[in-house]
C-alpha cells in the first residue's frame, strides 16, 4: 500500500468509527441473480439519476415483465420487438444509445449469460473495450462489476461527498477508490460492504 493512501484510509476509518449513526450493511452479492437484462439496464440507467425514485422501479419492472431476459440474446430480442423506450420506460436517447452500444459489444464478444460476462470482465482489456463506449467510464464499469459480485468500489457522488466530509483531500477517481478499498481492508469487511454502507448513510443524510 502507498504510504499516503494508507494514512488517508486510516483517517477515513477513524471518521467512520466516530459516526454514531453509521451502520455497516452487507449488500447482496448478486442482487439480480442471472437476469442479465436487469444488470445491463441498471448499469446504464443509474448514472446521474435518483436510484430509489427513478432507477429501481424500472429495474423491478424489467425483472417482473421480462423474466426470460436471463440471456443477452433473449433480452436483445425483447428490446428489438418491444422497443428500448417501452422496456426501459425511458425516452431520452442518450442512455438508450449507450445500452445499445454495450449490448452490441457484448454480442460481438459472444457474451450471452451472466457467468460469461463475469469471465469477460476479469480481463483488463475487455473492461477497456467497454470504457471506449461513449458515456461509459470507470464508475459505470465498476458499478456493473459490483452488480456481478466483484468486490469493488464504484466512486459516485455519495462516496466523493463522504470523503470530503472526512476532510480527505482527494478528487481523483482511482485514488478515492483505493482509499475506500484500503479502509474496508483495515476494517476487515468487504469493499462492497463499505461502499454500500456509505451510499445508504449519505442517502439518509440527504433526505
Amino acid at each position: 500500500m502507498c504510504e499516503i493512501k494508507t494514512k488517508q484510509a486510516l483517517k477515513l476509518k477513524r471518521f467512520i468509527l466516530s459516526l454514531h449513526d453509521f451502520k455497516l450493511i452487507e449488500p447482496d452479492v448478486y442482487p439480480y441473480g442471472n437476469h442479465i437484462g436487469a444488470i445491463l439496464a441498471d448499469t446504464i440507467l443509474q448514472a446521474g439519476l435518483n436510484y430509489n425514485l427513478v432507477v429501481r422501479p424500472r429495474i423491478e419492472s424489467i425483472i417482473c415483465n421480462y423474466p426470460s431476459s436471463n440471456t443477452l440474446s433473449n433480452f436483445n430480442k425483447i428490446l428489438r420487438v418491444e422497443g428500448f423506450e417501452v422496456v426501459l420506460n425511458w425516452k431520452h436517447q442518450e442512455k438508450i444509445t449507450r445500452l445499445h452500444a454495450l449490448i452490441a459489444l457484448l454480442i460481438e464478444n459472444k457474451i450471452d449469460t451472466v457467468n460469461e460476462l463475469i469471465l469477460f470482465l476479469q480481463i483488463y482489456e475487455n473492461v477497456n473495450q467497454i470504457k471506449r463506449i461513449k458515456g461509459i467510464g470507470n464508475k459505470t464499469c465498476d458499478y456493473m462489476m459490483k452488480l456481478l459480485g466483484f468486490d469493488i468500489v464504484p466512486v459516485d457522488r455519495h462516496i466523493k461527498s463522504f470523503i470530503h466530509n472526512a476532510d480527505i483531500d482527494s478528487k481523483d477517481y482511482n485514488d478515492i477508490s483505493l482509499i475506500v478499498s484500503y479502509t474496508a481492508d483495515f476494517m476487515s469487511i468487504s469493499r462492497r460492504c463499505l461502499d454500500y454502507s456509505i451510499w445508504l448513510y449519505m442517502c439518509n443524510l440527504n433526505k
